[in-house]
């Protein structure tokens, strides 16, 4: 008896497996051995087609190669920095008259801008020769150089010493104008002011509370 021979059946999986086993042998070796650069903008169409045709060799890919990512900015909401100022003296109205009378504007500009034709600008310092990139450089250099001509950066003004002689003098007659009465003190400092007079109010020493000038406050007529 002749035994029936089996049929010849062509198995879709299988060659759907063989196809895929095609497509790995023609991933080049160079994705394994050597790391590429690529940019995702141009590349971005080939990188979603392997991730959906190739997804058994997708992750070998990501590891071999350095993806990079634009990063799109806005224009149009960029805060330019605000371009320096002439010197102006500062309006000390509201300080009590004992004072405004200690308080001298200054006969030349402490300093002045100079603006270059590339846009750049120079803070030159009008009291010693020194010149700065910006203008809180000049401040911090008017603090350390210029209170000891009694001169103050923050109001913008001398401050009249008839009594003081000494460096130590000066230095002490500037920090309590900077601790009780500048008119432009920052606001860490009024708020210790007030702090302080509260309290010498409050055990009625008046007279002492007197030293420490708030801004807006109403002085108390001697």
């Amino acid at each position: 008896m002749i035994e029936p021979v089996p049929a010849l059946v062509h198995d879709e999986v299988e060659g759907v497996e063989e196809d895929e086993a095609t497509e790995l042998r023609q991933v080049p070796h160079e994705l394994f051995l050597n790391e590429e650069v690529i940019d995702a903008v141009p590349r971005a169409a080939l990188v979603v087609r392997r991730r959906r045709e190739v997804t058994r060799t997708r992750e070998i890919v990501l590891r071999s190669r350095t993806v990079r990512v634009p990063i799109v900015e806005e224009i149009g909401h960029e805060v330019a920095p605000a371009s320096p100022q002439a010197f102006h003296v500062p309006v000390v109205e509201g300080l009590p008259a004992h004072y405004q009378e200690l308080l001298v504007e200054p006969e030349i500009d402490p300093y002045t801008v100079i603006r270059n034709g590339d846009g750049s600008v120079i803070i030159g310092c009008g009291i010693c020769p020194k010149q700065f990139g910006t203008l809180k450089g000049w401040r911090i250099h008017a603090a350390k150089m210029h209170t000891q001509n009694g001169f103050c950066h923050k109001c913008g003004h001398f401050v009249k010493m008839p009594q003081v002689r000494s460096a130590e003098e000066v230095a002490a007659m500037m920090e309590l104008h900077s601790l009780e009465w500048c008119p432009k003190a920052t606001k860490a400092v009024i708020d210790d002011r007030a702090a302080k007079r509260r309290r010498l109010e409050l055990v009625g020493r008046n007279d002492e509370a007197e030293h420490y000038y708030i801004p807006g406050r109403c002085a108390v007529k001697h």
